[in-house]
């Protein structure tokens, strides 16, 4: 049977576990994003655990449920250069220090 494993869910087979096999997915890794020198404020919001997904992400800043650094965020495609150190909020409660390295 096909299925798509969800993500963060690690398959562990057999005692003792002596290595760690995981599904290899495609697509670039978060330097190499970074090596091309904006990050998309979404992508962001996604890496920090402030949304689940980057759609999440657009669909909040659409609605003005984001802010950096107390300032209300209306630009979806705003994307933070290297050496951008922010407080993000999403909604009322959620915030997480981001700092593009």
């Amino acid at each position: 049977m096909a299925g798509v494993t969800p993500v963060k869910v690690v398959h562990l087979a057999g005692p003792p576990v002596e290595f760690l096999v995981m599904e290899y997915l495609e697509g670039q890794t978060l330097t190499a994003r970074l090596a091309e020198g904006k990050l998309p404020l979404a992508q962001a919001l996604k890496q920090a655990h402030l949304t689940a997904s980057t759609s999440e992400a657009i669909r909040m800043i659409e609605q003005g449920g984001v802010k950096l650094d107390g300032e209300r965020v209306s630009d979806r495609g705003l994307k933070l250069a290297r050496g951008t150190v922010a407080v993000a909020q999403v909604g009322k409660r959620k915030f997480a220090r981001i700092t593009v390295v």
